[in-house]
């Protein structure tokens, strides 16, 4: 940590980060004196240049001295380093208790938003990069706005017209806007934007600083593929009669999800029980697909990853079913050993490195089986129920009974391939079929994931696995692919293997190996609102917004990492039903969105 007079002081803008002279005081004055004037009890705060994150700190301990609920979005295009923060934090005894919830779970991903919980009374979405691109990539109305970032002759990026322009675009009405800064060329920048703006008398060195209004709020230009924004169709109240289809992993955690902010859901499982399916695992590993660090795919396994340790750390009821004993890679290739290098470099503190093999240091070991059997036991979970038909605001079962929802999540994997080709034939799902083999214990070590992977011994069993076949939807056990499932990793077990049973299941898997999560586009609506799309690339056209079937969402094809990706699919799924800010970039949520196959024909002219 570089200083000047003994205060931070950033190289790159040639600046520091705050006056020496008692900053915390000058961060209420000047930003978190503006909560005292928003009359809600659910705030929303937008910063641009995070840094240390004072103005974090100071707000979120005003809004839960106020008794009010603080979703903070920021965005740091150099984000400090973890020990730099704990240095600095030292001093802060005040902050103690939150700083430590926020070190823990601060974990930078390049280009990409991380959500970190603070109780039931903050939110705090973090986005890694450059302000521009962090505004592009959010959907959040901030009823506060906090343009920090240096001086405005040292970063002058943060407080022009142009960027002004689209800070109006994420302001709600009557939003407020603070800067420290009171220069001409930022004044100028606000009235252009038509924001009605008065100088205040600050505090310390800070003499006065801009408080600013924003009156109306205006339509959003600056947004990455617009077919892809939530629409007109998106839910404008908080749902009371929810409906999920499927009992696996990712319909259970939704449902428990919602349970917990007080919103009921009903859980229709087309099996008699839950011992069925690649969820009905005695044991398997929630840890992240390792891909080249810069691609979107090793992105959303990332952030699925820190979501889920974020989840299950948090939750100690779940315990009982959840060990964080970390696991192992073992490179199969050069390419492998390649990506596990890149990894490493980029996210140390995530990953450790060890010749061919790399550690997910974070990484859990969980009991599927008795994790959702823990779950469903605290649910309305009703079995031998499979969906006929949906329909707007009901649907029907096989058996003639109509349930009827506001909101309906399809999460039913494999089995519900078909009920979500219905809206869209463009959708590639498939369902594959695999198998886990239970063994005797005969592996000690930390669990390895290679040609096979191998768990942590389970109530005197352990799992192997697992096969893998498109082609084959049968699930009976078979005794060849056990045999298999021991080849793989015979070179870390005893010769004399004993085989103690097998778990057979279909995980639905999507043909990009992206997630489907998100509102259920109406097919239709998007042939004739994008049909131009081949013709209009490169062009300032103005689309309409993206049509929905109102009140229907996706969750679902989330494949070999459901347990850790089935956890960011259910954080999605609230920010859509109860109309949050998206805890991932618009770039992320692209990918998987249900749209994308059909978007991805038409800008090529193919037929759909």
């Amino acid at each position: 940590m570089l200083l000047k007079d003994g205060v931070p002081y950033n190289e790159r803008f040639g600046d520091v980060y705050f006056d020496a002279n008692d900053p915390k005081a000058e961060r209420q004055s000047v930003y978190a004196s503006a909560i005292d004037e928003v009359k809600k009890d659910e705030i929303i705060i937008a910063e641009s240049g995070f840094g240390f994150g004072l103005n974090f700190f100071v707000s979120l301990k005003k809004a839960q001295a106020l008794g009010k609920k603080l979703h903070y979005i920021a965005c740091e295009i150099e984000p400090i380093s973890r020990a730099d923060l704990e240095r600095f934090y030292a001093d802060f005894s005040e902050f103690r208790e939150l700083f430590c919830e926020f070190i823990s779970f601060y974990y930078p991903i390049k280009d990409e938003i991380l959500r970190i919980y603070f109780g039931d009374f903050g939110i705090l979405d973090f986005y890694f990069g450059a302000a521009f691109a962090w505004l592009e990539n959010c959907d959040f109305r901030a009823d506060i706005f906090y343009i920090d970032g240096f001086s405005p002759s040292k970063n002058s990026e943060l407080f022009s017209a142009d960027f002004l322009a689209i800070v109006r675009e994420h302001c709600a009405k009557d939003a407020i806007l603070r800067s420290y800064s009171c220069a001409r060329v930022f004044k100028d920048a606000l009235s252009k934007n038509a924001f009605i703006y008065e100088k205040r008398a600050g505090q310390g060195k800070k003499r006065e600083f801009i408080h600013a209004l924003c009156p109306e709020p205006v339509a959003k230009k600056h947004t990455l593929n617009p077919w892809f924004a939530r629409g007109n169709s998106a839910l404008t109240k908080k749902p009371q009669n929810v409906v999920i289809i499927g009992a696996g992993i990712t319909g259970l955690l939704t449902a428990y999800r919602l349970q917990e902010l007080g919103i009921s859901s009903v859980v229709l499982e087309k099996n008699p029980s839950l011992k069925n399916g690649a969820s009905s695992n005695l044991a398997g590993l929630c840890l992240p697909l390792i891909h080249k660090p810069s691609s979107l795919l090793a992105k959303a396994h990332l952030r699925a990853f820190l979501a889920a340790i974020s989840f299950y750390k948090k939750h100690s009821e779940l315990a009982p079913f959840i060990s964080f004993c970390g696991a192992k890679y073992i490179a199969k290739n050069e390419d492998e050993k390649q990506r596990f290098k890149e990894a490493f470099l980029a996210y140390p503190t995530l990953f450790a490195k060890n010749g061919d093999e790399i550690l997910v240091k974070h990484a859990v070991q969980i009991a599927p089986l008795a994790l959702r059997q823990f779950l469903a036991s605290r649910l309305d979970l009703r079995f031998g129920c499979e969906v006929e038909k949906i329909f707007d605001s009901d649907l029907c079962l096989k058996s003639g009974q109509k349930i009827s929802f506001d909101a309906l999540i399809i999460a039913g994997g494999a089995h519900s391939n078909e009920l979500i080709k219905s809206y869209d034939k463009n959708i590639l799902l498939s369902a594959v079929r695999g198998q886990a083999t239970h063994i005797k214990p005969c592996y000690e070590g930390v669990p390895l994931s290679h040609k096979g992977y191998i768990c942590a011994p389970f109530s005197s069993t352990q799992v192997i696995g697992s096969s893998f076949d498109r082609l084959d939807l049968d699930c009976e056990i078979r005794e060849s692919e056990n045999d298999e499932n021991i080849a793989k990793v015979a070179q870390y077990l005893d010769k004399n293997v004993k085989v103690l049973g097998a778990n057979a299941g279909l995980r639905a898997y999507s043909g990009d190996r992206f997630a489907l999560i998100s509102q259920m586009h109406d097919y239709q609506g998007f042939c004739e609102d994008y049909k131009a799309l081949l013709w209009q690339k490169n062009k300032a056209e103005i689309l309409p917004p993206p049509r929905y079937k109102k009140g229907i969402f996706v969750n679902t094809a989330h494949g070999a990492h459901a347990l850790s990706t089935a956890v960011l699919g259910s954080e999605i799924m609230l920010d859509l039903l109860l109309n949050r800010p998206l805890c991932i970039s618009h770039s992320l949520f692209s990918e998987f969105h249900s749209a994308r196959f059909l978007i991805r024909k038409l800008k090529k002219g193919l037929e759909v």
